[in-house]
């Protein structure tokens, strides 16, 4: 037992050697620490954004404003400006919940010309018509003859899986 607590202290004792703390060797000089400066950063300059205002802007009239809510979901609301705007719509619970609108709106276009755009906005989603909404061109003949042979072949009882294979003949 003796000799297992002198092999212990043995081999603890290089374990608390004193080491020396300034780490220098060979006789050299440590440097004394420098405060560290903050780096500088360098910004681009700054412009100053300010809204550009019109010199000859005039403020435009309200001729009309009439609001009619009725609190149980629906209303009726239209205005017009001096400078040709005009605004209408009619609004009515929808049966999901939603507010079913239809109405229109006409403003006039820098040229003097009026656009009016009608809509309904409803179960179905928003439709707007007017000849200034851009509609796509016409379907080639190709297309709307391969239309026609699937309907056809849908009407005789064909039918095909998700990828377009033909399931049944």
């Amino acid at each position: 037992m003796l000799l297992l607590v002198a092999v212990a202290v043995v081999a603890a004792a290089p374990q608390h050697r004193h080491v020396r703390q300034n780490y220098a060797s060979r006789g050299r000089q440590l440097s004394q620490p420098q405060p560290l400066s903050p780096p500088v950063q360098s910004l681009p300059p700054q412009r100053a954004f300010a809204p550009t205002t019109n010199q000859n802007y005039q403020p435009i009239a309200i001729i009309s404003d009439n609001r009619l809510d009725n609190g149980d979901g629906n209303f009726k609301y239209d205005f017009e400006t001096e400078n040709g705007i005009v605004v209408n719509v009619v609004g009515a619970p929808g049966s999901q919940g939603q507010s079913n609108m239809q109405g229109f709106y006409r403003f006039p276009l820098p040229d003097g010309n009026i656009v009016e755009v009608s809509y309904v906005a409803d179960e179905l989603g928003f439709r707007a018509e007017s000849p200034v909404i851009p509609t796509p061109p016409p379907m080639p003949e190709h297309a709307l003859e391969q239309i026609r042979i699937a309907q056809e072949q849908r009407a005789s009882g064909v039918t095909w899986d998700q990828q377009g294979f033909r399931l049944t003949r």
